[in-house]
């Protein structure tokens, strides 16, 4: 028999964002979701551009409290995939 979940919806979730972190799209722009997610800054360590050009700022960022959010999965770490989350 196979186990219930507890949160079915959090794992399907994980299950959805490893898919859309990992999924290699032949697309000449790259997959991107990935790049979205490459935006993301620490909120505690949001710095602006070295060269001080304003770059930084033209760019779209996602702002992310890292802390809390390596906590919260660092608690959910029973199996593979909340793993692989995070090192994604």
């Amino acid at each position: 028999a196979v186990a219930s979940s507890p949160a079915p919806l959090a794992d399907t979730s994980i299950l959805l964002l490893l898919v859309l972190t990992h999924y290699d799209n032949p697309m000449p722009q790259g997959n991107p979701f990935r790049q979205a997610l490459n935006t993301c800054r620490d909120t505690d360590y949001d710095v602006q551009s070295p060269h001080g050009d304003g770059h930084a700022a033209s760019q779209a960022v996602i702002r992310v409290p890292f802390g809390p959010l390596f906590d919260i999965i660092g608690l959910c770490l029973v199996d593979d995939r909340s793993t692989l989350l995070l090192y994604s």
